[in-house]
């Protein structure tokens, strides 16, 4: 017989708070796919300088050039430019507490009575249309990210998907999953297994934005400007449109 106690604790262990930095992803502003940053439902502007990589596919899954339009406070793209996923990365800098926790956009080492600093990288793949994904090895130069297992698009509210957490093309473990980002943005609700595999629920009929965390040690030139690199990836992805 199931023991109710010990299945809601084990419950309580995989659906807790932790606490998730800013992440970026992509979702649609005005018609148009544009690269969105903030925490929860936050949408805050951001220096498009940041966005130091980005990378477009054909429904093909293989890649396409399209030239990413910089704005005065976030960057995007045109609505009638043709790709159906993008890949993102922002740097976002070195970011170090000091003795009364407060936080400065600098390296440990330039902070004065610094207590802990990473080096926060944010990373996006959305899924703007339908078409094949490309494969992990066209997303190497992505450190961390989400890949669904099965057709996201066709999902819905509540339906089970595998995802695969990679770091740098290899499947991570322990890496940390959220549902529902925007929505719900501190919540675990599965960890991934040795093959960098997790099971989690559709939370949205609509947007989707499924993030993951994973924390590295910086290389040897940022040792003495951050304890770790700290890496925020989302998956993001429309499971219904709707036609006026």
């Amino acid at each position: 017989m199931l023991n109710h106690k010990l299945f809601a604790a084990a419950l309580l262990a995989i659906a807790t708070p932790l606490a998730f930095g800013h992440g970026a992803w992509v979702a649609e502003r005005v018609d148009a796919p544009t690269i969105v940053y903030g925490h929860g439902a936050s949408d805050e502007s951001y220096d498009p300088e940041k966005i130091t990589f980005v990378q477009t596919f054909d429904e093909h899954g293989q890649p396409v050039d399209i030239k990413l339009d910089k704005r005065e406070k976030n960057a995007g793209f045109n609505a009638d430019d043709a790709f159906t996923s993008v890949a993102v990365i922002m740097d976002n800098g070195f970011w170090t507490k000091d003795s009364n926790g407060k936080w400065h956009n600098q390296p440990k080492n330039e902070v004065e009575g610094a207590q802990s600093a990473s080096h926060s990288v944010k990373i996006a793949f959305g899924i703007t249309d339908h078409g094949d994904l490309p494969t992990i090895e066209a997303l190497q130069e992505l450190p961390l990210v989400i890949l669904p297992q099965s057709d996201v698009m066709h999902s819905k509210l509540g339906d089970n998907i595998d995802v695969i957490v990679y770091h740098h093309g290899k499947p991570v473990a322990d890496a940390k999953i959220i549902a529902d980002y925007v929505g719900d943005s501190e919540t675990v609700v599965a960890t991934t297994d040795a093959q960098g595999k997790a099971n989690l629920a559709v939370r949205n009929q609509g947007l989707n934005v499924i993030a993951a965390s994973y924390k590295v040690d910086p290389p040897a030139d940022e040792q003495e400007k951050a304890d770790k690199v700290s890496y925020t990836t989302t998956l993001s992805f429309v499971n219904e449109h709707h036609e006026h």
